[in-house]
Order: C-alpha cells, then sequence, then structure tokens
C-alpha cells in the first residue's frame, strides 16, 4: 500500500500550465522543462520489446499570445528514431547502435521548435520536433585565420 499525495506541483502542472485549454495547433519554440525515464502507467506502452513501458517523458513549456501552456511527450525507450529526431531539434548527438543507456536530464533547460496538434480527445500533443534551423548552418563556423567548409568536402579546416 502507498500514501497518495493530492494537490501536487506535478498535477497542477498536468492540468495546463495558466492557458485557458490545451496549446492551440502550431508551431511554437519550446522548452523541455523536464525530462524523465520511467515506466509508463500506461498498457499500450507495452510491447514485447518493451514489457514494462519504459519511456522518456518530456514537459515541454510554450508561451504564446501572453498565455502559458505545457504539452507532454512519451517516448517509449525502443523509439530510436523518434529520440534522434528530438536529439537533433535539440542540436545533441544521435544515439547510435553502441549506446546502451540514455541520460535524459541533459535534454532539461532546451529549446527547440515544436509543432503541435491536438489528439481525438482533444488535448494538446507534441508533434514534430524541428531543428532549429538558424542555430546550425550549413557551412562549418571557421576559426580566425581559416575560411568555412561546407560539409561533405575534401577542405576539412583542422
Amino acid at each position: 500500500m502507498i500514501d497518495l499525495i493530492h494537490g501536487s506541483s506535478e498535477d497542477k502542472a498536468r492540468k495546463g500550465g495558466s492557458g485557458s485549454g490545451p496549446c492551440p495547433e502550431g508551431t511554437y519554440t519550446a522548452m523541455i522543462s523536464k525530462a524523465e525515464g520511467r515506466e509508463s502507467p500506461f498498457e499500450n506502452m507495452k510491447t514485447p520489446d518493451n514489457p514494462r513501458g519504459l519511456v522518456v517523458t518530456l514537459w515541454f513549456d510554450i508561451e504564446t499570445g501572453g498565455q502559458r501552456y505545457k504539452v507532454f511527450e512519451d517516448i517509449a525507450v525502443t523509439r530510436i528514431m523518434r529520440l534522434n529526431e528530438l536529439l537533433d531539434a535539440c542540436m545533441l548527438p544521435h544515439i547510435d547502435t553502441a549506446t546502451k543507456r540514455f541520460e535524459e536530464s541533459n535534454l532539461e533547460g532546451r529549446e527547440i521548435l515544436l509543432r503541435v496538434y491536438h489528439s481525438q480527445n482533444g488535448r494538446a500533443k507534441a508533434g514534430d520536433f524541428i531543428r532549429p534551423t538558424q542555430q546550425r548552418s550549413t557551412a562549418t563556423a571557421a576559426k580566425p585565420g581559416r575560411k568555412a567548409v561546407a560539409p561533405g568536402t575534401d577542405e576539412i579546416p583542422f
């Protein structure tokens, strides 16, 4: 038997920040305010490859039109492509086949572009994680005295 805690800050946050209703659909700059690994309480997250339903839970903070919203996302630990899309949007290295553990706290405090959509029950959901193009150019930044080089060329300046 476990004691319940009512009125927690997590319950208050999940009720939706200060915005009235769910976050409107659209693309927003969102900050990852919380990222944690946990067992999902939802049966649909349990699969033969992931029988415990392990997920990375993300809390996104969005401010738009003078309103603040929270959008939540659970990514199953088996969805490596989805996690790599998130890492790409955060400008972090991808997970490769040698990676066995994931440090989700590295995501906290990062800003990304997030496309928000509404599920069938009207809740705001995280859609696409979008790489902020203004932060990464197609050319490698040049150090003083060196020229910028486009990726894939043989003139790598080091």
